[in-house]
């Protein structure tokens, strides 16, 4: 897997993981956040032309995911849960290119 990270200069956070089989995961990343966040490509490009994701490592991706706040959207506490959680969304995401780890809380 790789994992993208949409912070810094974009508008709404964002967590991607994209499979590993994909020949170009940024593009398919950046699509993803596009389509979930933004309405398309044609806005994506009109706020983020000259701005990329940010490529994390696996390891970093579950930190991130360990310190998002999940309080009144599922029961977890634990950096444990957290940690269990993500490899279950991971998992989860096999017959899918891509999956939306994270989002911006304010999206909800």
């Amino acid at each position: 897997m790789k994992y993208y990270v949409f912070k810094n200069n974009y508008e709404y956070y964002a967590l991607i993981a994209v499979s590993d089989s994909e020949e170009y995961p940024m593009d398919v990343a950046i699509k993803k956040y596009a389509e979930e966040i933004e309405g398309g490509m044609e806005e994506y490009n009109e706020s983020y032309e000259f701005d990329s994701p940010t490529e994390i490592t696996e390891e970093e991706a579950v930190e991130e995911y360990k310190k998002a706040n999940f309080e009144g959207f599922i029961e977890i506490k634990t950096d444990e849960e957290k940690i269990k959680e993500f490899y279950k969304d991971i998992n989860e995401q096999k017959n899918d290119k891509c999956k939306l780890l994270l989002i911006d809380g304010s999206l909800l």
